[in-house]
């Protein structure tokens, strides 16, 4: 029939990727009939292999109330979930395929795939930050995360940080030697599909021993944009060094706006203010900032799927509590960077990542510029490794001089 030889030329065109073309004569289709459940489902698949997943949920909606044994539109929708992040409730149409179908391979195995993404998750973590030849910070990190119900994850984090910095008379500079203990619990829910929250605390000892504690909201305002609030407060202040020596703790609230307005882009734009406290208690200044950041992902080769160019802007200003009192140097910065960030698999189980960035900072009147190779390693079904390199030209802290970090991480599912 009519109808046949027109779905016929749609499935053409969207396998040639003319995707316009295909959704008018698709949407055509549907006008004629809106029960049209081969045109919807179509229209569907335009929009998943646009990446347009959410835009899928009605058309599936509407297809299920039609006939609620549609398994290819069950499938359809299980997967449009599960690409969009909402693991819960992918998980639950991939089930809901199992019921009536237990021996079908694809549902099992992303019902297996999603609950061992989701299952217990230890990681271990070495960092180590060095500032100028021997200024060093040194982070010890042990995470622990599990998910209580499927809209509630609980985490447990454990940092130990050394602080070492050689004596300089000649400049007055004294030699540090501290260690900080650092352990965090956090609680994240799904309220529903617009909102997120998440609450937390914890207690620091080695500087000025503290509580912490940790609230955030994440809003979905737009098709994929979201809206981000935190707030933190009594979080241990160790960088630049000397605010470690001074017993140094900070509380901070932002709130920034991440929203990727189509496939290949990407838009952030955040405002932060920190305050600063030294000596236990006493108010040190406050530090404000904005960061936009745009960004533009690219396909260089289907081997080669995640390149991506960014173009930022960093502003900030720190106003001091008492302008005679500044034993920490801060800094104001308006930076402007051009950056890149390439990951390519090498196999299944093997992919090497680059990232660089050149950038100018005005303020401070200096170019810099920083390059961070790593490589990332799947060892089994319950391993993986993470392993890179940072150097940076040109450090944030009032000091200068060049940064180099090296960053290990062991991720292992319980």
């Amino acid at each position: 029939d009519d109808d046949g030889i027109w779905m016929d030329y749609i499935d053409t065109l969207v396998n040639f990727s003319d995707y316009d073309l295909a959704l008018m004569k698709a949407n055509r289709l549907i006008e004629k009939d809106p029960t049209n459940i081969e045109a919807n489902k179509i229209r569907a698949r335009i929009y998943h292999e646009q990446g347009k997943y959410k835009w899928t949920y009605d058309i599936y909606e509407s297809i299920l109330r039609q006939n609620r044994l549609e398994r290819s539109a069950w499938s359809g929708y299980a997967f449009a979930k599960m690409n969009a992040g909402d693991w819960p409730e992918a998980l639950n149409y991939f089930s809901e395929i199992v019921e009536h179908d237990y021996e079908n391979r694809t549902a099992l195995q992303n019902i297996y795939e999603i609950q061992h993404a989701h299952r217990p998750t230890l990681e271990t973590g070495y960092r180590t930050y060095t500032q100028g030849e021997d200024n060093t910070i040194t982070t010890r990190s042990v995470a622990y995360s599990s998910n209580i119900t499927k809209d509630t994850q609980f985490s447990l984090h454990y940092d130990h940080i050394t602080v070492d910095r050689p004596s300089v008379p000649e400049f007055g500079i004294n030699s540090l030697d501290l260690a900080i203990d650092d352990t965090t619990f956090e609680l994240h829910h799904r309220f529903n599909k617009l909102l997120e929250g998440e609450i937390g605390g914890g207690y620091y000892f080695g500087l000025d021993d503290g509580f912490s504690f940790h609230t955030g909201m994440d809003y979905r305002i737009l098709e994929n944009g979201w809206l981000r609030a935190n707030y933190f407060l009594n979080r241990p202040w160790y960088d630049p060094l000397e605010a470690a020596n001074r017993d140094g703790n900070f509380s901070e609230v932002d709130f920034s706006f991440d929203w990727n307005f189509s496939k290949t882009w990407g838009l952030f734009l955040g405002v932060k203010q920190l305050d600063y406290f030294i000596d236990g208690s006493s108010d040190y200044g406050k530090k404000k900032s904005f960061t936009g950041i745009l960004t533009r992902r690219f396909k260089i080769a289907d081997s080669i799927p995640e390149f991506y160019l960014s173009y930022s802007f960093y502003r900030s200003l720190f106003d001091y509590e008492n302008n005679d009192l500044r034993p920490i140097e801060m800094v104001e910065s308006e930076q402007h960077t051009l950056s890149f960030n390439l990951e390519h698999w090498l196999s299944k189980r093997c992919a090497v990542m680059l990232a660089g960035s050149v950038s100018k900072d005005l303020d401070r009147k200096l170019k810099g510029w920083g390059y961070n190779p790593g490589v990332k390693i799947k060892i089994g079904k319950h391993f993986e490794f993470f392993l890179n390199y940072n150097f940076s030209s040109e450090s944030a802290n009032a000091g200068g001089g060049e940064t180099n970090a090296f960053n290990f991480m062991l991720r292992s599912k319980l």
